[in-house]
């Protein structure tokens, strides 16, 4: 049971639909209520409140919706573990597999009925099965990063009977510990049991399908990707795992678009355009990469990357584009006596000798006994 005189924040944009749920929390005799309009604002709740024990909270609303307020929480250590109760006129199958997959306690639709809505709010607490997977997982983790993945299995073995309704759950866990062994066979068998269970659990197809990769089944994994994303449309670690696999399968035009939606989903964040990048710097198409992303890609980089990709390019002799690329790495990092240092050979090697020298002598200047910063310069001092 959850404590009488702990809060709950109900959260819907729609005053009225709050109030409703707040009177039959009252009728049940949870009187201690927060309120807040959007995801926005109820993170700023929690932000403040120590003593949340439940969220409510609907699915569409502006600025913030109930899916990213509930992926915003679980990935948060503080809030992981939280309860987290849907109340949406959402009912497609697809909704409720995403929330699943994301965390969700329990999921009602909508209208409210007060009966149902009593049996899911009295059944949460401390003994509820999300808590008692989530303390399990917390074990798991640490016997995985000692390589102690047998402990890993017993752990979650122990759950199976215990835990009937997370079954499904139990086993995508359990095929993930597998897999981090490098029981490639073992851990495909246990999640088509995860599967056979909830044909609907995104993270399942997806898992599917890095071990379909392992064995070079590309066509198998593109097709686990593909129920994946009807399952999540908008998972941009699916589509950027899609775009790796078509370019393994040479469907290069394809794979573009892949990593385009999975940019679409979240323009700004740069995580998603450095993966990309590196996905192409491991098939060595990066050349591909910029002319189909161009500065879109080049601008998210860090120096380090610039660096080691314009060194690359000027092995191959392609200075003029080496010049370009330590050009933007400096704007990032201007005060790099390496960067300045590579910077200035390829100034050198493209002919503008002045840029070089002053390349040089600011390498110096930042790190005094730079030998080869030293020794180049000496070079150029001499030919002019």
């Amino acid at each position: 049971m959850l404590d009488k005189e702990k809060t709950i924040l109900v959260v819907d944009d729609i005053q009225p639909s709050r109030e409703t749920v707040i009177n039959c929390l009252r009728v049940l005799g949870y009187k201690n209520t927060r309120e807040a309009a959007d995801g926005k604002e109820a993170l700023e709740v929690l932000e403040k409140s120590q003593d949340i024990q439940l969220v409510i909270s609907d699915w569409k609303m502006p600025r913030m919706n109930g899916v990213d307020l509930l992926r915003s929480m679980r990935s948060e250590s503080r809030w992981e573990d939280l309860p987290f109760i849907f109340l949406t006129s959402k009912s497609e199958s697809e909704d409720v597999a995403e929330a699943s997959d994301l965390g969700v306690t329990e999921y009602m639709i909508k209208p409210l009925s007060i009966d149902v809505f009593a049996e899911k709010v009295d059944s949460l607490g401390s003994g509820n099965p999300r808590q008692k997977l989530s303390t399990v997982l917390k074990g798991v983790k640490k016997d995985c990063s000692r390589k102690d993945f047998s402990r890993a299995v017993t752990r979650l073995t122990g759950l199976l009977e215990e835990l009937p309704s997370m079954r499904s759950r139990i086993y995508f866990e359990m095929a993930s510990v597998y897999f981090q062994a490098g029981e490639i066979k073992r851990a495909r068998a246990v999640v088509e049991q995860a599967l056979s269970i909830n044909h609907l659990l995104g993270k399942a197809w997806f898992l599917k399908a890095e071990l379909e990769k392992e064995e070079q089944n590309w066509q198998e994994a593109r097709a686990s990707l593909n129920r994946a994303l009807e399952i999540q449309p908008r998972n941009a670690d699916y589509f950027l795992c899609l775009g790796d696999t078509l370019l393994y399968l040479e469907d290069n035009m394809k794979a573009r678009e892949s990593f385009q939606r999975a940019m679409n989903i979240a323009p700004e964040e740069d995580w998603i355009k450095t993966r990309t990048w590196d996905i192409y710097l491991k098939h060595d198409l990066c050349r591909e990469a910029e002319a189909s992303f161009g500065s879109l890609l080049i601008n998210c980089l860090s120096s380090d990357v610039l660096n080691n990709y314009a060194v690359a390019l000027r092995k191959k002799g392609e200075m003029a584009r080496a010049v370009e690329l330590y050009a933007v790495a400096l704007k990032k990092d201007p005060d790099n006596p390496g960067l300045l240092f590579n910077a200035a050979v390829s100034d050198y090697y493209n002919g503008n000798f002045r840029r070089a020298v002053n390349r040089l002598e600011r390498a110096i200047e930042l790190q005094p006994g730079f030998a080869q910063a030293e020794a180049f310069l000496k070079k150029l001092t001499k030919e002019s």
